[in-house]
């Protein structure tokens, strides 16, 4: 059971200042509980030490003394939750084989270029995190939502975003709410992770793009697309995971039409279902028909339907061929026009695509 504790160990030391692991079973950081010293920030004082089997906390200033579940739970309850349904679930069991954390510095992508570490802080960061597919509560959204496992792992768990926010010069002095979330890392052809995207399980927010190189266009996916096939242009990077696809953060697609047309020989815009309700992107997909683009136009069942994007729409057994779906749906210049002069003529809770 120890290898849930150094986990856990591994998470909870995002809240904990100066931390470092001493030796295998020792780590040391300053004291959350007394701050160890207001007048000197290097002092650490604070310790989680093996015994009997098992972890205890000892801080050598106040002196406070606890056991490693309380000390998380302390630091974090929705960390000390799942750590506490991990140890449960491990109690009885074998040891499972160590997780082999993929070492991201060696991935290649479709287009050969290599994860390159470096001096890019973004590189630097993923590299620090845990692989999606290790942490319980990221590895079962991911999974109740049907991403495809294969892509799990290139993401990652954050068990705070402060950890991640305060090793990016832009956003260091910045104080955003503790919470956890998956990250997902927008990698550009040459390797270089110039944004890093949170799914955050807590508060209002869902979703936050944090930028690591200052001026990189916010495009997900760069790094695994094949250019010589059909490209898919989504809003979000999960739908862009169930086929070969990009996705535009914070931005409408039709602005994005001039880079799409430099570094894209085929292309198909792949806007969210609620384009019959939001003016904004029934706009937005006028203008990309204009410009002569492929655009994607739902059917009938699915437009009727509450599925909001693709990812929910394979979800709920809507769509359960992608690439098939995706071809037979792409249209482009007159006949797209022609469905959208038909919105006007029904009322906006019923297809403009039905025959």
């Amino acid at each position: 059971m120890k290898y849930v504790d150094k986990t856990y160990i591994r998470l909870v030391s995002s809240y904990l200042d100066r931390f470092k692991e001493t030796s295998s079973e020792v780590y040391n950081f300053r004291c959350p509980y007394c701050g160890d010293s207001d007048k000197s920030r290097t002092l650490a004082r604070a310790y989680l030490f093996e015994s009997d089997d098992t972890y205890l906390f000892k801080c050598h200033n106040c002196g406070h003394p606890t056991n490693l579940q309380q000390f998380i739970k302390d630091q974090s309850f929705s960390l000390y939750t799942e750590y506490r349904k991990d140890k449960l679930l491990s109690r009885g069991k074998p040891k499972p084989e160590p997780t082999v954390k993929i070492d991201t510095s060696t991935i290649k992508t479709n287009n050969g270029a290599v994860f390159s570490v470096g001096s890019h802080v973004g590189n630097k960061i993923i590299k620090s995190l845990d692989n999606a597919d290790i942490i319980g509560t990221t590895r079962d959204y991911l999974y109740n939502r049907d991403i495809p496992r294969a892509k799990v792992p290139s993401l990652y768990h954050v068990a705070n975003i402060n950890y991640v926010t305060q090793q990016i010069p832009k956003y260091k002095d910045k104080k955003f709410m503790d919470v956890s979330a998956i990250a997902i890392p927008f990698i550009d052809a040459d390797g270089i992770v110039t944004h890093i995207q949170f799914r955050m399980f807590e508060g209002t927010m869902r979703y936050m793009t944090l930028e690591c190189e200052t001026g990189a266009i916010k495009i997900f996916g760069l790094d695994t697309v094949d250019k010589n096939k059909m490209v898919y242009v989504f809003e979000g990077p999960f739908d862009s995971m169930f086929c070969n696809g990009i996705a535009l953060a914070n931005g409408s697609l039709h602005t994005f039409i001039p880079y799409l047309n430099k570094h894209f020989k085929n292309y198909t815009l792949v806007y969210d279902k609620d384009l019959v309700s939001n003016k904004d992107i029934l706009a937005s997909l006028k203008k990309s028909i204009v410009n002569g683009c492929n655009v994607l136009l739902y059917d009938t069942v699915i437009i009727d339907s509450d599925a909001k994007d693709l990812n929910d729409m394979v979800s709920d057994g809507l769509i359960t061929d992608t690439d098939s779906y995706l071809l037979n749906n792409t249209y482009k210049g007159f006949k797209a026009t022609m469905y959208l002069d038909r919105i006007k003529q029904i009322d906006k809770h019923a297809s403009p695509f039905s025959m």
